[in-house]
């Protein structure tokens, strides 16, 4: 419809005496008030910490909290080394259900960020890139910059062994994507085949990985997958997860 009006108007335009007048126009002053802005939706928690946002109640006795739960709702949030607005919704939301403090919550981070140094030392050496994702994961936790030293220096074993950042992929296992991609979504559809997954079309409950170009996309197949418990990264987090990458490089 644009298109046609422009037609018509060739080839000079009948409002260029209105842009030249709005140029010399002078923006308004608006006047200060001492209301703050709303921010809206989800963006408006980005800054605070979702640690920030748990109750302050009474820590509960360590043998008494559920942590199987939280730490694999723990897994799947850190998969991409990011933790989105939704996903730190939905941290908030089984802290809730679990009936945890903010207390309780720093015990399991702490108690977590540990089962991963372990792991990391497990074949005698930590190396550089371990060193980064842990020092990573105790940000993304709002543990202090000691957390790893001293998750280093502990030669305690996990006490709860579903605290290991155990997601993995499978050869067969279903993968979907969705957004607009870098390269285009039949590249990375590709590159999941390389690596021995599927691509697949919809989100069904066999389906193990969403990745999307916005982890807080609110698509149809993102909102499925949120109701399924499927965890949603990003194309990033998706390349370190495939072994395409690293065999290319080799």
């Amino acid at each position: 419809m644009t298109r046609h009006y422009l037609r018509l108007a060739h080839p000079g335009s009948p409002w260029a005496h209105v842009l030249g007048s709005a140029s010399a126009l002078t923006w308004p002053a608006v006047p200060r008030t001492d209301t703050g802005p709303v921010r809206r939706g989800v963006s408006g928690e980005r800054d605070t910490h979702f640690l920030a946002r748990l109750l302050e109640r009474l820590p509960r006795a360590s043998g008494t909290v559920r942590a199987d739960p939280y730490f694999a709702l723990l897994d799947q949030v850190l998969l991409d080394h990011y933790i989105s607005a939704a996903e730190a919704d939905a941290l908030i939301a089984l802290a809730a259900q679990l009936d945890l403090s903010r207390a309780d919550a720093v015990r399991l981070h702490h108690e977590y960020l540990s089962a991963l140094a372990h792991a990391a030392k497990a074949d005698g050496i930590v190396t550089p890139s371990e060193r980064r994702e842990l020092d990573l994961v105790a940000a993304l936790l709002g543990l202090g910059l000691t957390a790893v030293e001293a998750a280093l220096a502990s030669g305690d074993a996990p006490r709860h062994p579903s605290a290991s950042g155990g997601f993995r992929l499978q050869p067969g296992d279903l993968v979907v994507f969705t957004g607009e991609m870098e390269g285009g979504r039949e590249t990375w559809e590709e590159r999941a085949r390389q690596a021995g997954y599927v691509p697949h079309g919809n989100i069904t409950k066999r389906v193990r990985l969403l990745v999307a170009a916005d982890p807080d996309s609110m698509s149809g197949k993102a909102r499925k997958a949120r109701a399924y418990g499927i965890p949603i990264v990003t194309p990033d987090a998706f390349a370190r997860m495939s072994p395409v990458r690293e065999a290319k490089r080799g």
